[in-house]
């Protein structure tokens, strides 16, 4: 009888140890998350440029995006007028956004040019 007995509860413990590890070891679906992103500028869209792309990925790079940046006019503490644009982006929660902007010019055809941090480019972690 001991036999049987010890036969019987190794069963169950292989039973209850595999329903435990397909559960604990389920993935979680990733949560998404919308972040925004701002770039302070100097530049009216009437005066200087035509348009200011946000230029992103994430992880590295991957998947990458160009977004029209809406611009938003405004004062700061000082009373003094600012310029900025913006664009919200909707990533995987912790997932790390890599980017730069890309500023069209409005003047006489001039291509423009990427404010990529020095060459650095930019980086945040969504949450």
């Amino acid at each position: 009888m001991k036999k049987v007995s010890s036969i019987m509860f190794l069963t169950v413990m292989l039973l209850v140890s595999g329903s435990l590890s397909a559960n604990a070891f389920a993935a979680a679906p990733a949560q998404k998350v919308t972040c925004k992103v701002v770039y302070n500028s100097w530049y009216e869209p009437s005066l200087y440029t035509e348009a200011v792309i946000l230029h992103y990925g994430v992880n590295g790079w991957n998947d990458i995006k160009d977004v029209p940046m809406t611009c938003k006019y405004g004062y700061d503490e000082n009373h003094n007028f600012k310029v900025w644009y913006e664009a919200d982006v909707e990533v995987n929660e912790n997932d790390t956004i890599d980017y730069c902007f890309h500023i069209l010019y409005n003047r006489g055809g001039a291509e423009g040019f990427w404010e990529n941090n020095d060459g650095n480019d930019f980086h945040m972690v969504a949450k």
